[in-house]
């Protein structure tokens, strides 16, 4: 059998630098795969820090999705995703994952980017 046969090949080859935009959503891929595992230990019983939801007096959980320590501006001033229970939180934190993947948080996660960047400059 031929190598041509069983694979589908292509004339491509891995580029020098790396893509900002998809640096970008990797890294935000990336923080959101730490904070699943971060609830799975949760749920075990497991004492945590770095967990991004939180829970108001009325028991409202509440997600903040983060680049870096920055929290991200989801809509015009609005900053958390309202859940109701820690599978909740769960399963925004990977419909946000798959936001990232198809490309719905790259206007956000440029202009946060651009912002941290100035903060840096001298």
């Amino acid at each position: 059998m031929k190598i041509e046969q069983s694979l589908k090949l292509v004339s491509v080859t891995k580029p020098n630098q790396q893509n900002p935009v998809v640096y970008r959503r990797e890294r935000l891929i990336t923080s959101i795969n730490k904070q699943l595992d971060l609830i799975n230990r949760y749920r075990c019983g497991e004492k945590i820090r770095g967990l991004w939801c939180w829970i108001d007096e009325s028991g409202t959980m509440f997600l903040p999705i983060k680049y870096g320590k920055t929290v991200l501006e989801l809509s015009k001033g609005k900053f958390s995703i309202e859940c109701s229970s820690i599978e909740e939180v769960e399963d925004n934190l990977e419909k946000v994952k798959d936001m990232s993947r198809r490309g719905l948080f790259d206007e956000i996660l440029k202009t946060t980017s651009e912002t941290l960047r100035l903060k840096f400059k001298k």
